[in-house]
């Protein structure tokens, strides 16, 4: 898969998230990372996913992945610390968000 193939999954992928279209979107995704194991974006776009689809498990594994590709992406520790907060870690949220207010 080229990178332009690449981009139009997680496009697609975060088209598909929006219209709730929870399986669609986790596949797309998937597929980048077949391509790409290393996207911070379909990495990123796949913990929202899973942390909408309710898997939070699989949301923080995701969501983890990216800020090891790139951690310094404030959309990344956003993420993180929304969902450190469904899971009621304040501490471990607050420690994320504020990561994510300084990288702003």
């Amino acid at each position: 898969m080229t990178e332009n193939m690449t981009d139009f999954s997680v496009e697609t992928g975060l088209r598909l998230l929006r219209e709730g279209k929870i399986d669609g979107a986790r596949r797309y995704c998937r597929a980048a990372l077949e391509a790409e194991r290393e996207n911070f974006e379909a990495l990123h776009l796949l913990g929202n996913v899973e942390m909408q689809a309710g898997d939070l498990d699989a949301a923080e594994q995701a969501l983890r992945q990216a800020l090891e590709v790139d951690d310094d992406a404030a959309t990344g520790h956003n993420s993180l610390g929304r969902l450190l907060l469904r899971r009621e870690d304040c501490s471990g949220a607050l420690t994320a968000l504020r990561r994510a207010v300084k990288l702003d």
